[in-house]
């Protein structure tokens, strides 16, 4: 009786885990494995795989743009060349032209000291994820281009290599 319980118990964690709400006005972004999916999920309700799937919710408008690679040495001194996905949300009266090339030297110049201080280990557990500390040095710049929001998701990483 008790392991029936325990079953059951899991079974409604893992299908809580398995599903997610999407408001009308957002999106998710599913990073499967490390590679990012090539559209949206959502509005509404959405299946993801529990553990192998890593998700970031982004508003409806936001753009994607990818960054080159840049090599980053890391707190224990190794070398790894980083890929970037910046998140752009244009404001409601920003413009939407809007391109990569405006945010590469503020994220050249904030992608060392943001990343530099992990050592590899916690290096590879932030791929895919969004960097903490990245999106706000070069909000500073967005914010002269007329954006509402800016976020990096660290979208790829090689280790030991340079460019």
């Amino acid at each position: 009786m008790v392991s029936l319980i325990t079953i059951l118990v899991l079974a409604v964690a893992l299908l809580a885990m398995t599903v997610k709400v999407v408001p009308e006005h957002g999106r998710l972004m599913v990073y499967r494995l490390g590679k990012r999916l090539d559209h949206f999920k959502g509005p509404g309700l959405v299946t993801v795989i529990p553990v192998i799937d890593k998700t970031i919710r982004v508003g409806a408008n936001t753009k994607i743009l990818e960054a080159p690679p840049m090599e980053i040495l890391t707190a224990d001194a190794q070398r790894a060349l980083a890929g970037f996905e910046l998140l752009v949300d244009p404001g409601s009266g920003a413009t939407r032209n809007v391109g990569v090339e405006q945010f590469l030297k503020p994220l050249q110049v904030a992608a060392q000291p943001a990343l530099g201080r992990y050592d590899m280990a916690n290096l590879k557990a932030a791929a895919g994820k969004i960097v903490p500390g990245l999106g706000e040095a070069i909000q500073k710049h967005a914010a002269g281009a007329g954006m509402a929001k800016v976020e990096v998701v660290l979208s790829s990483l090689k280790i030991g290599t340079s460019p």
